[in-house]
């Protein structure tokens, strides 16, 4: 999680900005993982990428590939297979109902198999671990990072258009009550100003004045409790 000032920031002595975070997550995991491989939301607010890890020999590598051709190519699959859910199941149908849409489109199923067996043949995708997908003794782990924004910057959605951009597409929402109604806002929008407000009407709430207030206590005996009257 890289730092920003949402106004309750303890910096560190070095600023865990997006792009040393993401060195961090290559650095733990051993992979040249790609920051920008995929994105949800807001590209400037997201990163994720996935890792595919065979259960059996505890190998992993990226998921995502890395090298020209075999992007395109599977920009070219994800166009056909773009609504289809890939979630794992116990029933282990992932990869059947992969083939079931690629049976759909031969030509490029094709091109597929034979770019795959390219990839098989030069060591960049070990067949082991395309054996192990098939038999479901493969998983993929996912990682990624969400980029807050500095409460200034909020402060200048309504004349700075990629930061409404990225409001309006904000996939990190807190639930808010208003008016008898919950709403979805984005959390930099609730760092910047939707906390204030939720709390300075909590304290003007005469319901809420009689309740025990729960103070830090400077001693050594913990919290101390008061009454609010």
């Amino acid at each position: 999680q890289p730092e920003a000032d949402t106004g309750r920031t303890i910096f560190s002595k070095q600023r865990a900005t997006p792009e040393l975070v993401w060195e961090k997550i290559c650095e733990g995991s051993g992979l040249p993982l790609e920051k920008d491989g995929a994105f949800f939301g807001h590209p400037d607010c997201n990163s994720a990428a996935w890792i595919f890890i065979s259960r059996r020999t505890g190998k992993y590598l990226p998921l995502l590939p890395t090298d020209a051709k075999t992007k395109r190519l599977l920009g070219e699959i994800l166009k056909k297979i773009g609504g289809l859910s890939l979630v794992t199941d116990d029933a282990g149908t992932t990869p059947w109902r992969i083939a079931g849409l690629l049976v759909q489109h031969p030509g490029l199923a094709l091109r597929f198999l034979f770019h795959l067996a390219a990839l098989i043949l030069s060591g960049r995708m070990p067949l082991n671990m395309i054996v192990d997908l098939v038999s479901g003794r493969a998983h993929t782990l996912g990682v990624g990072t969400h980029n807050f924004m500095d409460a200034a910057q909020v402060a200048r959605a309504d004349s700075d258009p990629v930061i409404q951009a990225r409001l309006d597409s904000c996939v990190f929402k807190g639930a808010v009550k208003e008016n008898g109604r919950w709403r979805a806002v984005p959390m930099c929008r609730m760092n910047h100003q939707k906390w204030n407000e939720i709390y300075e009407e909590r304290l003007r709430d005469p319901a809420l004045m009689h309740e025990r207030q729960v103070l830090e206590s400077n001693g050594a005996s913990g919290p101390a409790e008061i009454a609010v009257n």
